[in-house]
C-alpha cells in the first residue's frame, strides 16, 4: 500500500464512523477502544476486502524456530499426516517471516503443472518455496486462512525427491499432509507459499 492509500482508507473509516455514531453507545464504544487488538481487527477487515480478488497474498508473522513440523501443526490445532520419513524437509530461518502466497492458472500448462514447472513459477516471482514451519505460523496467526485458501509448498530433498506439505480443510478440521510428490499439481484451488530470495 502507498501512504496515500492508507490515508484514504482512514478517511473512509472516519466518514462511516461519523455517519453511524448513534448506532453505538458511548460505553460500548469505550469498551471496544479498550480491546487489545482493535487496530489489527480493523486491519483484518480491510485486508479481507483487498485480498478478495487478488492472486497474491502476503502475511508477515513471528515464527518459533524451536518447533518441528509436528509441534507447529499442533500449535495451529491441525492434524498432521507425515509420510516424508527419510526425506529431510526444507529449512527455514528468521523469527519473523514475510510469506507470499500466489495462485496459479494451471491451464497455461495444460491440465497439470509439474514440480519443475512450479519451481519456475517461484523463480519468476523472485521467491523460494516457504518452509513448513513458516506456513504453520501463518495458519496459527490466522486460523481462518486455510479455510479460504488451501495452500502448499514443495522442496527437493537431499536424495533428489520432490516432497510437499499441504495445508487444507478436511471437512471441518484443519489438516496438514507432508508427502513425497509422485503426481503433478492439477487442482486449481491451490495457493503456493514462498519467501523472497
Amino acid at each position: 500500500m502507498t501512504d496515500a492509500q492508507i490515508e484514504e482508507a482512514i478517511s473512509q473509516l472516519r466518514i462511516v464512523m461519523h455517519l453511524h455514531k448513534y448506532d453505538i453507545t458511548s460505553d460500548a464504544a469505550q469498551k471496544a477502544l479498550g480491546m487489545e487488538d482493535l487496530g489489527m481487527e480493523l486491519f483484518r477487515s480491510f485486508r479481507d476486502c483487498a485480498e478478495a480478488d487478488s492472486h497474491t497474498i502476503v502475511r508477515t508473522v513471528p515464527v518459533d524456530r524451536s518447533l518441528n513440523l509436528r509441534q507447529a501443526t499442533r500449535a495451529m490445532s491441525a492434524h498432521l499426516e507425515d509420510n516424508t520419513a527419510g526425506f529431510p524437509s526444507s529449512e527455514g530461518e528468521g523469527d519473523k517471516v514475510r510469506v507470499v502466497f500466489f495462485k496459479l492458472d494451471v491451464s497455461q500448462y495444460g491440465r497439470t503443472i509439474t514440480d519443475e514447472q512450479l519451481e519456475d513459477e517461484f523463480e519468476k516471482r523472485g521467491l523460494r518455496p516457504a518452509d513448513a514451519i513458516s506456513i504453520a505460523a501463518v495458519n496459527q496467526d490466522d486460523p481462518e486462512f486455510v479455510g479460504k485458501r488451501p495452500h502448499a509448498t514443495h522442496w527437493k530433498s537431499t536424495n533428489g525427491k520432490w516432497c510437499y506439505v499441504a495445508f487444507r480443510l478436511n471437512g471441518a478440521f484443519r489438516s496438514v499432509i507432508a508427502n513425497v510428490s509422485d503426481n503433478n499439481w492439477k487442482d486449481h484451488r491451490w495457493w503456493f507459499a514462498g519467501i523472497a530470495k
